[in-house]
């Protein structure tokens, strides 16, 4: 269960398989050691902060929202 932007309201949505995020810290830290190579001054990086939600209203129970979706196919 998902918030939508374009529908203004959560909605079910497919789950997939986690990815595996390894390469993306690979990544990062080779930056930082790069950064810390070129100027070593810099000792700690700006953090952003990020919102928990962008959801404008509180997330509905799951059953409720089961009972409302749509479905080409009948459920037997």
């Amino acid at each position: 269960m998902v918030y939508s932007k374009p529908a203004g309201r959560y909605v079910l949505k497919t789950k997939y398989e986690p990815s595996n995020d390894e390469w993306r810290h690979t990544i990062m830290s080779e930056i930082k050691k790069k950064m810390k190579e070129i100027t070593p001054t810099i000792t700690e990086f700006e953090t952003v902060p990020i919102p928990q939600t962008i959801a404008p209203q509180p997330k509905p129970n799951y059953e409720d929202l089961m009972k409302t979706k749509y479905s080409r196919f009948s459920r037997k």
